[in-house]
């Protein structure tokens, strides 16, 4: 470890480095826990009834239809 003043800039750029990465995995487990959510939420729409994924393709094309209709 470096001595006098070369360790105070150590320091701190060790603690630079340790608080971006704790900030870094902070980010990283709300984006997993967003996904989590929408994963539950697939699922859940898939056992609601056996023609769910028919229904969610009717509806996006019924969305595509008036969008292609308006422009």
């Amino acid at each position: 470890m470096p001595d006098g003043a070369g360790r105070g800039r150590y320091l701190f750029w060790l603690a630079l480095g340790v608080s971006t990465m704790a900030a870094a995995m902070a980010v990283l487990l709300v984006v997993e826990m967003g996904q989590r959510r929408v994963v539950q939420g697939s699922i859940g729409l898939r056992t609601d009834s056996i023609n769910a994924p028919a229904v969610e393709c009717e509806r996006n094309f019924y969305c595509f239809a008036r969008r292609s209709t308006t422009r």
